[in-house]
C-alpha cells in the first residue's frame, strides 16, 4: 500500500519530480500545473480513483520489478551504467539535423526515420513556448517539419508526461523523448494502463546529472538586461558545438548570454543555486528504464582533450532494450545514422564518474531524510552495495539548499559567477578536469 492517498500529498513531502505523468494519466482531467509546475487538485473533478499514486515515480519506483520486465534481468542494478546491449558514438546524417541539434542530432534523425517509415505516427517532444521562447512546453509532433522547431536542449524541468492523455486519441505508434524521471513514470503509467503500452512504441532517454529551475533561464536574460517581450527567439545551444546560451531579439539582433568554453560550465554555476532538490534523490543519470539512452559523446584523449572535436557534435548512444537494438540497427543500415566505435572504457569514463557521484549522492541524502524521520524516494533495492555511504557533493548540495533560500545571496552569487571572476575560476577548474580525465590509452585520431 502506498503511504499517500493523492499526489499533492506526494508534492507536500518535496517528493514530486515534475514529471507530469499525474496528469497524463488523469481520467478526468483533474489534475493541473501552477507556475512552478507543481500539480494541483481540482477536488471537485477528482473521483479518488488512485491512479495518480499509482504511476508517480517521485516517492516510488521498483526499479527491480521494471528490470525484470524490461530486460529480463536484474544485474544491471549493482552497476552504474544499467543494463545495455550495446554503445557506441553516433551523428546524424542529415547535415541540416545535425547542425541544427545540440550535439549529433541523433534524437532528431532517429525521431524523423521513425515518422518517415510510418513505424510511429507522432513523436512526444520537447520545444520551445512560441509566445514564451525562453520557457519550454511538451509537444506532440507528427511531421518531421515540426521536429525542427523541437531539436534542441532544454535545460529546465518540463512536466512532459501530461500529454499521455492525448496519446490513446492519436493514430499509430508513439515514440517519446524524455528525462530518467519521465521515462520512469511512463514505465509505471504502461504497467496501469494496457492502451497506453500498447501505443508506445519506444522511449528515448536523455541524461541528467540535475535538473535546475525555470528561475534560472529567467535570470540569465534579467543578468544581461534583455527585455523579455523582445525576445524573438531562445536557444540554450545554439552555435558550433557545444554551443552558447544565445537570444535573438525582434530587431533582428542577437545577443550571447554568457561567455564560458561550453554549455555545461554554465550549467554547473545554475546548478548551486537552481537545483531542483528532489533531483538530489534521483538514482538514475543515463534513463536506465529506456529503450535507447542518448547524450552529448563528451570524452576526453588521452591528453584530457576533447575527442570529438569540430563544429559539429556526436552523441553517445546506449542500446538496452530489443526494441531500441532493432530501431538503431535498421536506422544504421539505412544510413540514417553514422557511427563509430571506441573502446567501452572511453565511452563510460565520464559517465560512470558522473553517475557514481549521482548515486552516491542519492543515497546520502535519502539516509538524511531517513535520519531525520522525513520521506524519501523507495527504489527496492540496496544501494549501498554499488555506491560509498558518504559523498562530498551531497555536502556541498545541503549547504547550498540552505544558502539559496536567501534572496541577497542568491542575487550576489549569479553575478559573481558570471563576471570574470567566474570565468576565472571556470578556466582553472577547466585544466584540473582534463588532467583528471586523461587516458592511458591513445585512441586513433579521427
Amino acid at each position: 500500500m502506498s503511504d499517500f492517498d493523492r499526489i499533492d500529498e506526494v508534492v507536500a513531502h518535496g517528493l514530486c519530480v515534475m514529471c507530469g505523468t499525474c496528469a497524463g494519466i488523469c481520467p478526468t482531467n483533474a489534475i493541473i500545473f501552477d507556475e512552478k509546475d507543481f500539480p494541483n487538485i481540482d477536488l471537485d473533478t477528482c473521483t479518488n480513483c488512485g491512479l495518480c499514486i499509482q504511476v508517480c515515480p517521485g516517492y516510488d519506483v521498483n526499479f527491480p520489478e521494471l528490470y525484470s520486465r524490461l530486460f529480463d534481468d536484474t544485474s544491471g542494478l549493482q552497476t552504474l551504467t544499467g543494463n545495455f546491449d550495446d554503445v557506441f558514438c553516433a551523428y546524424a546524417t542529415e547535415e541540416s539535423i545535425r547542425r541544427n541539434g545540440a550535439g549529433g542530432g541523433v534524437v532528431t534523425q532517429l525521431l524523423a526515420y521513425l515518422l518517415e517509415k510510418k513505424e510511429v505516427g507522432s513523436a512526444v517532444v520537447v520545444c520551445a513556448d512560441e509566445a514564451h521562447p525562453w520557457e519550454s512546453k511538451p509537444r506532440v509532433v507528427r511531421k518531421r517539419r515540426e521536429l525542427r522547431k523541437c531539436s534542441q536542449s532544454r535545460y529546465t524541468i518540463v512536466p512532459v508526461n501530461q500529454v499521455l492523455n492525448q496519446v490513446s486519441k492519436i493514430e499509430g505508434k508513439i515514440a517519446l523523448v524524455g528525462m530518467p524521471c519521465h521515462i520512469q513514470g511512463v514505465r509505471k503509467a504502461m504497467e496501469v494502463n494496457k492502451a497506453l503500452k500498447e501505443k508506445i512504441y519506444i522511449t528515448i532517454g536523455l541524461f541528467c546529472e540535475l535538473n535546475i529551475e525555470k528561475e534560472a533561464t529567467e535570470e540569465l536574460i534579467k543578468l544581461r538586461k534583455i527585455p523579455f517581450g523582445e525576445i524573438e527567439k531562445f536557444q540554450y545551444r545554439a552555435g558550433d558545438w557545444p554551443g552558447h546560451v544565445k537570444v535573438w531579439l525582434k530587431d533582428g539582433t542577437n545577443r550571447q548570454i554568457e561567455f564560458f568554453d561550453h554549455i555545461s560550465d554554465t550549467l554547473n554555476y545554475l546548478k548551486c543555486i537552481y537545483f531542483v532538490e528532489r533531483c538530489l534523490s534521483c538514482i538514475d543519470l543515463g534513463s536506465e528504464l529506456a529503450d535507447i539512452s542518448v547524450a552529448d559523446a563528451w570524452i576526453r584523449d588521452h591528453r584530457g582533450e576533447w575527442y570529438f572535436k569540430g563544429s559539429v557534435g556526436w552523441n553517445t548512444v546506449i542500446v538496452r532494450t530489443e526494441t531500441g537494438k532493432e530501431v538503431i540497427k535498421n536506422a544504421i543500415n539505412d544510413g540514417a545514422l553514422g557511427i563509430k566505435r571506441l573502446p567501452q572504457e572511453y565511452i563510460f569514463n565520464a559517465y560512470n564518474r558522473l553517475a557514481g557521484h549521482k548515486k552516491s549522492r542519492a543515497y546520502s541524502r535519502m539516509k538524511f531524510l531517513k535520519k531525520k524521520g522525513l520521506k524519501f524516494p523507495d527504489y527496492h533495492f540496496d544501494l549501498s552495495s554499488i555506491v560509498g555511504v558518504r559523498c562530498l557533493k551531497w555536502e556541498l548540495y545541503r549547504v547550498c539548499a540552505w544558502v539559496r533560500k536567501i534572496p541577497f545571496v542568491r542575487y550576489l552569487v549569479i553575478r559573481i559567477a558570471f563576471s570574470v571572476l567566474g570565468i576565472t575560476f571556470i578556466k582553472f577548474k577547466t585544466r584540473l578536469k582534463k588532467r583528471k580525465f586523461r587516458n592511458s590509452v591513445k585512441l586513433e585520431e579521427m
